[in-house]
């Protein structure tokens, strides 16, 4: 079974490459660092109070499928993303104004952190789950541009992508690098 590409590992990888590797192959994962279970704690914390303040100030708020996707719902919780070697979670998407190419609907996907900053590893995790929901969700033609990265983007599609997720993504994409 191949390796699942993350946000973890993409955010591994930006700080060390051998980092992201270890967690991709090595058998054993370890225990956390004190310091990162109390910020996944401190998350989990913000992630249940938003959402039940949400669901008490929006009527539409429903949790993440593909009915809710298609009925448009204005706000959906709780997605998991998975297409091929790829996974992301996403804590809340929103239904913005506008249509896009492949879809009735756009999505801004939104994630929860445990600091009162976000860091540059956030931002970058951000960029990924936002990549990969666009990439992802548009249409099932679009999986094999997320494998290959190489095809041509159209502003459109590729808008909310940022650059930094580009650097970081391709030698997960490539594959050859990362072969064991």
């Amino acid at each position: 079974m191949e390796p699942v590409i993350t946000p973890e590992i993409v955010v591994a990888y930006s700080q060390c490459p051998r980092k992201a590797y270890l967690l991709l192959f090595s058998p054993d994962k370890g225990e956390p660092h004190e310091y990162t279970q109390i910020l996944e704690q401190q998350r989990c914390a913000n992630q249940e109070r938003y959402l039940h303040r949400l669901q008490q100030t929006h009527a539409d708020v429903h949790p993440y499928s593909v009915e809710n996707l298609r009925k448009g719902s204005q706000v959906l919780i709780n997605a998991h993303l998975q297409v091929d070697r790829f996974a992301a979670d996403c804590g809340v998407l929103t239904r913005v104004e506008g249509t896009s190419t492949f879809r009735k609907y756009c999505y801004e996907p939104s994630i929860f952190v445990g600091t009162h900053s976000i860091s540059k590893e956030q931002q970058l995790e951000l960029s990924f789950v936002d990549m990969f929901w666009n990439v992802s969700s548009i249409h099932p033609l679009m999986r094999e541009e997320l494998l290959e990265w190489t095809g041509p983007r159209t502003p459109s599609n590729w808008a909310q992508v940022q650059k930094p997720s580009d650097r970081f993504l391709n030698p997960f994409t490539n594959g050859s690098r990362w072969t064991r």
